[in-house]
């Protein structure tokens, strides 16, 4: 009897776990909303939905190079974690109908930074389509709903990236570059500030579409490029470093002057831009392409203003800066009567020159400074000699 026994334990231990991998698999297999093959996970609409597990495990080698697509109708609705935790070439894609969300309370996360609910460090990419959706939904201060710990990274959203008590964005990197777009369906949201920074990184931001919240950047060298029809519902600032603002798109959009912490601006593209206030910070304003429109008082600006060959600045005598370089188009657009004194210089294209109209210039200008001018309006070439323009209500 003690022979046969020795004989059928091993026949019973080999048919438990021949049994067992039979029943574990395909549950793992057919059920899962997110499936994980090689590098590549996909989470889709079936059931378990959502999917209540952190995917990824952070900062370790094994997350290089691992790719998320949240399908959709597929979720992602973790508590007091990281939702998605991955390290260099992560590629995150949430589709419309997909969801990322985490509800973080007190956690360290993967990376020591907190409960944030997708986060990566360099050269990753995260595409959330126009209806998908990345929310910090947690009471943690420090969970934001993206958080890039290195650089190399591109952001494109024509979704929703919001944070309920947390920047909606975050960046650690303390060198480097990152990149935001945010296209005309996009939202990004938070309670304060949208982004914000653990060193000086430098961060390229566009904006197409809505900024609830204040946009303000850290000590990098940081460009924000603003297309008309987008919003910033709070202020904008570009901290420290070196920084630039372009004002781009096609149609109209105004601002006002003040660019807190930004030292260049770039007027690009087909579109006009309207500054309805003094304009200050900036310390180089260039006009590339399309208008400038200035209606406040910068009589006090002591900034350079140069207008390229394919670029209009136009102002009331009254709205221009002292000092203007017009290698382009210089519109005088005069409702009342006002005066302006300062140096304009350059030399307009002749293919922009306009036909005759009614500015006076006193003192007169010598034969030898040419002046072309529009019917409200004045072009000025190869002038250096300061002067007052009268400029009437009326054509002359």
């Amino acid at each position: 009897m003690s022979r046969r026994v020795r004989r059928r334990i091993p026949r019973l231990k080999l048919s438990y776990v021949v049994v067992a991998q039979a029943m574990l698999l395909p549950s793992a297999n057919v059920f899962a909303a997110c499936t994980t093959t090689g590098s590549a996970t996909v989470c889709d609409a079936n059931a378990p939905n959502p999917w209540t597990m952190r995917v990824g495990a952070g900062n370790v080698a094994a997350e290089d190079n691992r790719s998320v697509d949240v399908q959709s109708g597929g979720k992602i609705a973790v508590g007091n974690s990281n939702a998605i935790s991955l390290r260099d070439n992560a590629n995150v894609h949430v589709a419309n109908g997909g969801s990322v969300s985490a509800t973080a309370v007190n956690t360290a996360g993967q990376y020591n930074t907190g409960g944030n609910t997708i986060e990566f460090r360099n050269n990753g990419v995260l595409t959330v389509d126009q209806g998908g959706e990345v929310l910090a939904k947690g009471t943690q201060r420090n969970a934001e709903a993206v958080n890039l710990q290195g650089s190399g990274n591109t952001i494109t959203n024509n979704g929703t990236i919001k944070a309920d008590n947390a920047a909606a964005i975050w960046f650690e990197n303390t060198s480097g570059l990152n990149t935001i777009v945010n296209n005309e369906t996009g939202v990004i949201q938070a309670p304060g500030n949208v982004i914000g920074f653990s060193g000086n990184g430098s961060v390229d931001f566009t904006n197409k579409g809505m900024v609830i919240g204040n946009l303000v950047f850290a000590g990098g060298n940081d460009t924000l490029r603003l297309y008309t029809g987008s919003t910033i519902t709070s202020n904008f600032s570009g901290g420290a470093g070196n920084d630039t603002i372009f004002l781009s798109g096609n149609g109209q959009a105004s601002l006002p002057g003040n660019m807190v912490g930004f030292e260049a601006l770039i007027k690009n593209d087909p579109g006009t831009w309207t500054l309805t206030g003094t304009i200050t910070g900036v310390t180089v304003s260039t006009v590339q392409q399309g208008t400038l429109a200035l209606t406040g008082n910068n009589s006090n600006y002591t900034g350079q203003v140069i207008v390229d060959p394919a670029g209009t600045l136009e102002a009331r005598a009254q709205s221009l800066p002292p000092t203007v370089t017009n290698n382009g188009l210089l519109r005088f657009v005069q409702p009342d009567a006002g005066s302006y004194t300062g140096l304009i210089s350059g030399t307009p294209a002749p293919s922009r020159r306009p036909g005759p109209a009614r500015l006076r210039w006193r003192p007169p200008l010598p034969a030898a400074i040419p002046i072309w001018a529009e019917r409200v309006s004045t072009r000025a070439a190869s002038r250096s000699v300061p002067t007052t323009c009268l400029a009437l209500p009326t054509v002359v």
